[in-house]
């Protein structure tokens, strides 16, 4: 009798030690479980959605400012132009969109620059400006054969515009473009400007008329 009480008291304990660890597992689980979509929870809210248009529009914007010369102005403009279309509201994307247009607006401005620069009666008064200004004999000759390239002769004629009123031009004596650009070389002073120029049929100065100052 006291054996099978003593068997069923021992049972009733391991039973009950095994409740305890089934208990004590379960909670465990449901601890971690929670901690587990605590963290999930956390990782979720700190991803960032980020706009695929968004993204791409920045790129092609740092390309656009890393570029060396490979784009033209139409291109880099117009891909602009479309970014700006999207209406996207990003604050590093505003950002670039302004660098972008700075140097667009700078590319601009530097090739309105040389356009104005190639103008022929601008590249004469550079030369003219030169070959006076020039340090050194070497120089002004130097710039007096570039100069001529753009003649059709070492002899095309120059003349002077010294006075003029509504009906009448009165001329200097003419001379030679050869002659005129050593004169420049000489004196150092360039005081006339470009009035007019004939062209010959292959685009090159065969009269050349200038005004004093």
């Amino acid at each position: 009798m006291k054996t099978k009480k003593f068997l069923t008291n021992s049972v009733s304990s391991v039973m009950n030690k095994l409740l305890i660890l089934a208990i004590s597992i379960f909670l465990l689980s449901a601890s971690a479980c929670k901690s587990k979509k605590k963290i999930i929870d956390i990782e979720e809210d700190e991803i960032e959605v980020v706009n695929p248009d968004i993204m791409k529009s920045k790129i092609a914007l740092k390309n656009i400012l890393d570029d060396d010369g490979t784009m033209s102005i139409e291109e880099k403009q117009k891909i602009l132009n479309d970014i700006k279309k999207l209406n996207l509201d990003d604050e590093e994307l505003n950002e670039l969109i302004a660098q972008v247009e700075e140097k667009i607006a700078e590319e601009k401005e530097e090739m309105e620059r040389k356009k104005e620069a190639a103008k022929p009666e601008n590249m004469l008064v550079s030369y003219f400006n030169k070959i006076a200004k020039a340090p050194s004999e070497t120089d002004a000759n130097k710039h007096i054969e570039d100069a001529l390239k753009m003649f059709s002769s070492d002899k095309s004629t120059v003349l002077i515009i010294i006075a003029e009123d509504e009906h009448m031009k009165d001329y200097d004596k003419p001379t030679n473009i050869t002659k005129y650009l050593n004169y420049l070389k000489d004196t150092k002073n360039n005081t006339n400007s470009v009035n007019e120029i004939k062209w010959d049929a292959n685009k090159k100065i065969k009269t050349l008329i200038l005004k004093k100052n």
